[in-house]
C-alpha cells in the first residue's frame, strides 16, 4: 500500500517541480514515509527522531538536530502547492467513466484541538469547537469528493463588529488607567514634599525623635502595603468586568447549512469521469427545492421526508438505505488519528491528511473489489 501512494505522489512531484541544483538532503520517498506515519501512528513531529527509520544527515560530523522539523516545512510546502488534493483527484474509477451512479453525501464535525481557521459550534459536543467536512461516495465506499464547510459569511461579519467594540472597551479602560496614574504621581510628589520638610524638622530633634521616625517609616511602609492591595482588588475587579465582557459577546458560530454544500461537493468531483445521470442520496438536512448540477447535466436528489410533507414510495426508500454506505467511509477516514482531531492551525494543512486518508481508503476498495485505476502520467 506504502509503495502504491508513494509512486502516486512521486509522479506527481515530478509533474509539478522542476529539477533544480540545490543540494539534496533527503529523497522524497524518505519524507513520504515519515509523513505517512504521522497519519496514524504519531503525535508530534517531533517524535520522528525517535524512530528506528530515522536517518539525520552528518553536516561537519554532526548529526543534525534539525530532522523533524525539516519533514514538517516539507509537508507544509507541499499542501500549500496541492499535491495531496492533485493525488486524490487523479486516482480515477475507471469502471464508473460514462456512465450512470448512484452517490450519497453527508457531513461530520471533527473535533479540534489546535485550529484556527474555519472553526464554529459543535452540535455533538456543545464544550468543544469543531470543524466540519463534507463527503460523497459510492455504494462500494469510494471517494469521489472531499471538502471543508466554512463558517457563515454573516457570522465573520458579526465577529469582526465584536472585535471593534472590544478594542474600544479596551482603549476606554486604558485611558480611566492613565488619569488615575497621573492622579496617584501628583499624590506621590506631594507627599514627597511634605516627608522632606518633616525630616529637616527631625535631624534637629533629639535622638529620641529619630527612633519615632524610624518607627513612622514603617507605618508609612505598612500604609503604601494598604494602597497597594487597594489597588490589586480594583485591578481584579476591573478585570471581571472585561472578562464578562468577553463572556458576553462570545457568540456560538455557526456553518453553512448542508444544503448549500451540494453543489460545492459537485464542482470538486474530477470531471473526467463525465457520468450519464447521477442520483444523489441525502438525510433530511438535504431537503431542498433546486436544482443542482454536474458537468451542466441536472442531478437528481433523493432524501428522507419530514412528517409533514408527502412520503416517498417504498422504491425510494429501498434506494435511501444504501445511503449508510457514506457513513460508513466517514468511519474509515476516522479511524486516523490525524483526521480524527484536528491538530492543524491552518485548514489547508488538516485537509491534506484528510486527503491521504481517503485516498489510501479508495486504493483498499479497488484492491478490494478489484476496480481498474487511470494511471498517472
Amino acid at each position: 500500500m506504502d509503495k502504491e501512494l508513494i509512486n502516486i505522489f512521486l509522479k506527481i512531484i515530478d509533474r509539478t517541480y522542476s529539477k533544480n541544483n540545490h543540494k539534496i538532503y533527503y529523497s522524497n520517498e524518505y519524507y513520504l514515509t515519515n509523513i505517512f506515519e504521522m497519519l496514524n501512528d504519531i503525535n508530534k513531529w517531533s517524535t520522528l527522531n525517535k524512530l528506528r527509520t530515522c536517518e539525520p544527515v552528518i553536516i561537519n560530523g554532526k548529526k543534525a538536530t534539525t530532522h523533524s522539523s525539516t519533514i514538517k516545512r516539507k509537508f507544509l510546502k507541499w499542501s500549500n502547492d496541492g499535491i495531496f488534493k492533485l493525488a486524490f483527484e487523479d486516482c480515477l474509477n475507471l469502471n464508473k467513466m460514462n456512465q450512470s451512479i448512484e452517490i450519497s453525501i453527508d457531513s461530520s464535525f471533527i473535533n479540534n484541538k489546535y485550529g484556527i481557521e474555519e472553526i464554529g459550534f459543535n452540535v455533538d459536543n456543545k464544550k468543544k469547537r469543531a470543524s466540519k467536512i463534507s463527503i460523497v461516495s459510492d455504494k462500494n465506499n469510494f471517494i469521489y469528493s472531499v471538502m471543508s464547510i466554512k463558517i457563515k459569511i454573516n457570522e465573520n461579519i458579526k465577529i469582526d463588529k465584536r472585535k471593534k467594540e472590544n478594542n474600544k472597551f479596551r482603549k476606554v479602560k486604558n485611558k480611566k488607567n492613565n488619569k488615575d496614574l497621573k492622579n496617584d504621581n501628583k499624590d506621590l510628589k506631594n507627599d514627597n514634599k511634605d516627608l522632606k520638610n518633616d525630616n529637616k524638622d527631625l535631624k534637629n530633634d533629639n535622638k529620641d525623635l529619630k527612633n519615632d521616625n524610624k518607627d513612622l517609616e514603617n507605618d508609612n511602609k505598612d500604609l503604601n502595603d494598604n494602597k497597594d492591595l487597594k489597588n490589586d482588588n480594583k485591578d481584579l475587579e476591573n478585570d471581571d468586568e472585561e472578562e464578562n465582557y468577553f463572556y458576553k459577546g462570545n457568540k456560538k458560530l455557526g456553518f453553512i447549512h448542508d444544503v448549500n454544500t451540494i453543489q460545492k461537493s459537485l464542482d470538486e468531483i474530477n470531471k473526467n469521469y463525465n457520468f450519464k445521470e447521477i442520483t444523489l442520496l441525502g438525510d433530511r438536512g438535504y431537503i431542498s427545492q433546486h436544482n443542482f448540477y454536474y458537468n451542466k447535466k441536472k442531478v437528481v436528489l433523493l432524501t428522507y421526508k419530514r412528517r409533514n410533507q408527502k412520503q416517498n414510495d417504498v422504491e425510494t426508500n429501498k434506494i435511501l438505505k444504501r445511503r449508510i454506505c457514506v457513513e460508513i467511509s466517514i468511519g474509515r477516514i476516522k479511524k486516523n488519528e490525524r483526521v480524527l482531531t484536528r491538530k492543524e492551525h491552518k485548514i489547508k494543512n488538516y485537509m491534506s491528511f484528510v486527503y491521504l486518508a481517503s485516498l489510501k481508503n479508495n486504493l483498499n476498495v479497488i484492491k478490494k473489489n478489484k476496480i481498474l485505476i487511470k494511471e498517472i502520467d
